[in-house]
């Protein structure tokens, strides 16, 4: 006689959704603001929020009144309301990506609950998720990769929905347009998911449906007038900046130090950032495997695991032919890499009905969560560092004393710091670059603020560590703890 009872199941199931769905909004949204804005992309989106609000025109982007073509517009209309609302702080622009990445929670569950008819396993899936610390990172932060994931999940959720209840397809393809909106054409990975989906469960009568297209004139309502008005607006010069290199060129011919071949890249980072649900993603696949050859004919369960792992496959095998290296391309695989997780969990309860595997499982999962949660509040400054520099909180000191001190025609000098964004942020000035040493007859013209670091030092100063006599009108106005960065402030031009 099984230890629990299908109605039974179903209701702890609903009992642990509850729970996790209060841990994830505690979760995300707990101490929102205690870290600054990040570079790359935090920084360079509060600051095209602000200045596209500033600027009066919410239709263009912009970024130091010029154009700026790099995104789609709907992530920056909703951070410009929640700084309305809330003032330009950064929990302010980090609330969508949270609201978002709570309703990718809610989706994901849908999803689960829908094809296995199991509210554990669907609440199983829904906490590997909020707790894999990358994600949880990500969550947190003004990034637009947890909302479009929300979208891809909304669209698929609509599609097992509407196997059902044809209604529900209406939506499907308007999810995708929002996920456009959000983040153009990686929405259109939601393609793919519906179709591994579909064929796994031999569903296609859905594209006959005429709620489909009906759904379909209702994104072209959303994604299309934007655009073309955009198009208008600027021409060639929107299309090569958008369409061109931030679309076709970082796929193609990859972008920066990234540039190159990187599936095995992505594989040892996953390894790296992924645990411990990355381990536990395999075993589950080496789980349900041994299962499978045992039962030999699968079930509706089975097919919920096999499309999800071909599906969290299909993404970093997708991302790793792309020739640029961004760890958060793989963000979108994550949700489906839970469901495996869960799906293979629920299996081995099925068949192994008793409370030793029960117990066992369930260690296992509350020590994989423990772990995860622990990773992601930052035990791990290695799972910190691949969201967070640990040089943040400095360029924040930095660029708030500049931005408070600042006065008319005072310039803003960097000397070879690779970091930029939050430094533009927090000052709410542009930067300009110096090298070392310096060219001769450089020229910082006062009133100067120059950031520089340890290394830099000997250039105003000598053997001795005393100021050299050209420059005793220097003022440091910074020294962070170490005495690794610094900045000085002069109120006369000084020549190399």
């Amino acid at each position: 006689m099984p230890i629990v009872d299908s109605t039974r199941r179903n209701n702890i199931g609903l009992f642990f959704c509850g729970v996790v769905f209060i841990i994830a909004i505690v979760l995300y949204l707990w101490d929102l603001n205690s870290l600054p804005l990040v570079d790359y992309d935090e920084a360079t989106y509060a600051q095209v929020s602000d200045h596209t609000l500033d600027s009066g025109d919410v239709l263009t982007l912009r970024r130091y009144g010029q154009p700026w073509f790099e995104k789609p517009p709907l992530y920056f209309w909703m951070t410009g309301a929640t700084t309305s609302i809330f003032g330009r702080h950064e929990y302010a622009y980090r609330l969508p990506s949270v609201v978002m990445a709570i309703f990718a929670l809610v989706f994901l569950w849908l999803i689960v609950q829908r094809l296995s008819g199991d509210a554990l396993c669907a609440s199983l899936a829904t906490l590997v998720l909020l707790s894999w610390p990358f994600y949880y990172l990500a969550a947190r932060q003004a990034r637009l990769d947890i909302p479009v994931i929300a979208m891809i999940l909304a669209s698929l959720a609509a599609l097992v929905y509407g196997w059902r209840k044809q209604q529900w397809l209406i939506a499907v393809v308007p999810a995708i347009a929002l996920g456009f909106m959000l983040k153009s054409f990686i929405a259109l990975l939601a393609l793919p998911v519906l179709a591994v989906f579909s064929i796994v469960y031999g569903e296609w009568r859905w594209l006959r449906s005429r709620f489909l297209w009906y759904g379909v004139a209702l994104a072209l309502l959303i994604a299309v007038p934007w655009h073309a008005y955009q198009i208008a607006q600027w021409g060639s010069e929107f299309v090569s900046s958008y369409f061109g290199y931030h679309i076709f060129e970082r796929a193609t011919g990859g972008i920066g130090q990234s540039a190159g071949f990187q599936l095995f890249a992505y594989i040892r980072q996953l390894w790296h950032y992924g645990q411990p649900w990355v381990v536990m993603t395999l075993g589950a696949a080496i789980a349900y495997t041994t299962l499978r050859v045992l039962r030999k004919q699968p079930t509706d369960r089975d097919r919920l695991l096999e499309a999800a792992f071909l599906t969290t496959f299909g993404i970093v095998l997708l991302f790793g032919l792309a020739r640029t290296r961004i760890l958060t391309y793989l963000l979108p695989a994550f949700p489906f890499a839970a469901i495996v997780i869960a799906s293979a969990t629920a299996a081995l309860m099925r068949a192994f009905r008793n409370r030793i595997v029960l117990l066992t499982l369930t260690v296992l999962f509350i020590a994989g969560f423990g772990y995860s949660a622990a990773l992601g509040s930052g035990s791990d400054p290695r799972i910190m560092s691949s969201m967070y520099s640990e040089w943040v909180p400095t360029q924040k000191a930095i660029g708030e004393i500049v931005r408070d001190s600042v006065m008319p025609g005072s310039h803003f000098y960097v000397m070879e710091w690779p970091m930029h964004e939050t430094l533009r942020y927090y000052s709410d000035t542009e930067l300009e670059f110096v090298g070392f040493p310096p060219p001769d007859g450089f020229v910082l013209r006062a009133p100067w603020f120059l950031m520089l670091t340890n290394l830099h030092i000997p250039l105003f100063m000598d053997s001795n560590g005393t100021v050299r006599e050209e420059y005793k009108h220097i003022e440091i106005r910074y020294a962070s703890e170490g005495g690794q960065v610094f900045l000085f402030y002069g109120a006369e031009d000084i020549t190399f």
